[in-house]
């Protein structure tokens, strides 16, 4: 149930101010069931348990824009705005978050923006009430000894969450210039640091953080046999300590009429996305080691990615590119050392891949199509080792023809 408004109601000297406000309740449950032998630990793997959880949330909340300066010879437009909002969870009770930020138009096609936030989130219902569930994975490593080994991981929610709260930082510029119609550019910087943040670690972290750091949140959490051998891993989802992040992010629009000749008179549109990581680092626990990703090749510092495309007629085709730097395979390991964190490769080259869509329309309706899509069309094959998530292709080249119609 919401309750909403809003409005202008009154003017300053620079335009209408505005204005809105609300209340909002809901609540939100989630019951699962497991079958008789899962839940009597009978499979070899997985043994996911029935659950059952519900939160309720409450909020109110404010907004407003005040505009300060409007088409003044020196500058067009300058205007400030702010929220608050009050949050109540039934899991974790009340909090408040806050933004600031305002917009400087300098001059026609030039905008300055900036935003200072106290931003939360609680736990969802998954992260409060996943059911349990078993795994067996195959290569833990105890760090002090170096010896890997397999080990039971289990699994489950984590009902005692905290909301984490970050306060955030973002700036940028954008520049649409009058003289070169269709061409927009713009850059922001981001800075977020995350407290009490919600989020897992993985089964590896933990022992890590266990055997280095001797911390017994995480000691509590894995256990060994009598010689000491890791057998049992526990993983929930946690508050946190910190997470922090922050970094650039580019984006170059430009679209065209192009006569390459009568015959293939059409649009061109150039789009390029880049982002730089300058930070992922996290702390599991206060004294816990620092763990910071960036840079390494399954997250590196620089991603770009762009698109060509070129309509002609009832043609339509694209271009789309994607490249990611090459780095270390894990920082915490040192190339060449004769230590338990020593390893012989760890480095991985950048990688880049090229798809292509042709698209053509049979009808003056454009209600039927047919199309080509070639993925990975240079057959990139992924860095080694290959358990790069979800950024890396491990199909190669394919392809897929179809057809589309309106109905």
């Amino acid at each position: 149930a919401a309750a909403n408004i809003s409005g202008e109601p009154f003017q300053l000297w620079a335009g209408p101010v505005g204005f809105a406000a609300g209340a909002e309740w809901r609540s939100e449950s989630i019951v699962a069931v497991a079958d008789a032998r899962s839940e009597a630990n009978g499979w070899q793997t997985g043994n996911r348990k029935g659950t059952r959880g519900e939160i309720e949330v409450k909020e109110v909340y404010g907004e407003v824009n005040l505009p300060l300066i409007a088409d003044q010879p020196w500058t067009r437009a300058l205007d400030l705005n702010g929220a608050i909002r009050y949050t109540d969870y039934s899991s974790s009770g009340g909090v408040v978050t806050w933004k600031v930020g305002a917009t400087w138009e300098i001059v026609d096609g030039l905008l300055v923006r900036g935003t200072r936030s106290r931003d939360i989130r609680a736990g969802n219902l998954g992260e409060l009430f996943t059911a349990v569930s078993t795994a067996t994975t195959s290569g833990l490593r105890n760090p002090v000894s170096g010896e890997s080994s397999p080990a039971l991981v289990v699994t489950r929610g984590n009902p005692t969450l905290s909301p984490e709260e970050a306060d955030t930082w973002t700036a940028g510029v954008s520049y649409s210039p009058g003289w070169l119609d269709g061409f927009r550019f713009s850059v922001d910087y981001y800075n977020i640091q995350i407290n009490g943040a919600i989020g897992t670690l993985t089964p590896q972290q933990i022992v890590d953080r266990c055997f280095l750091d001797q911390l017994d949140q995480f000691c509590a959490l894995v256990q060994t046999n009598a010689s000491g051998r890791i057998t049992q891993v526990e993983t929930t989802q946690l508050n946190l300590n910190k997470f922090e992040t922050s970094g650039l992010d580019f984006e170059a629009l430009y679209r065209t009429p192009l006569d390459l000749s009568d015959s293939l008179r059409g649009d061109l549109s150039l789009r390029l996305l880049a982002n730089y990581v300058e930070k992922l680092a996290t702390t599991a626990a206060i004294n816990a080691q620092v763990t910071d990703p960036a840079g390494e090749y399954t997250t590196p510092h620089w991603s770009v990615f762009g698109t060509i495309g070129y309509n002609v007629g009832r043609l339509r085709t694209v271009l789309d590119l994607r490249w990611y730097e090459g780095g270390a395979i894990n920082n915490t390991l040192t190339e060449g050392a004769i230590s338990a964190t020593g390893v012989n490769i760890n480095h991985v080259d950048s990688t880049f891949y090229a798809n292509t869509t042709l698209t053509y329309t049979l009808d003056e309706a454009k209600d039927q199509e047919i199309f080509l899509r070639i993925n990975n069309l240079f057959n990139t094959w992924p860095p080694f080792p290959s358990n790069g998530g979800d950024i890396f292709d491990e199909l190669g080249r394919n392809f897929r023809i179809g057809f589309r119609s309106a109905i």
